[in-house]
């Protein structure tokens, strides 16, 4: 629905899109007013973002396993990157060897 900022949030956020619909079809007729619509928003956003608070309070607490994750991501991250490099330089014919 153009024109409601509100309808833009459900739209991504609301897990029921059918529901969406039909607010958007009663807000139309009148039959559905903006605080309403609001505090539907505010327990939609909430439900999305409690888990992601939860899980943020559960890393803070265990702060060696966000240091172990950056680790090994970096880890990762770094023989993906030598893999590519190696590739490139194959490709540009400039891969040197040394003993």
């Amino acid at each position: 629905m153009r024109g409601n900022a509100v309808f833009l949030y459900l739209d991504a956020f609301a897990p029921d899109k059918h529901e969406v619909e039909a607010a958007k079809r009663q807000y139309r007729k009148g039959g559905l007013g903006d605080v309403k619509l609001k505090r539907w928003l505010i327990e939609v956003l909430r439900s999305f973002v409690d888990p992601i608070r939860e899980r943020r309070r559960e890393l803070e607490a265990h702060p060696e396993r966000v240091d172990a994750a950056l680790e090994e991501g970096t880890a990762r991250g770094q023989a993906v990157a030598r893999e590519t490099m190696l590739a490139v330089r194959r490709a540009m014919g400039i891969v040197y060897r040394f003993s």
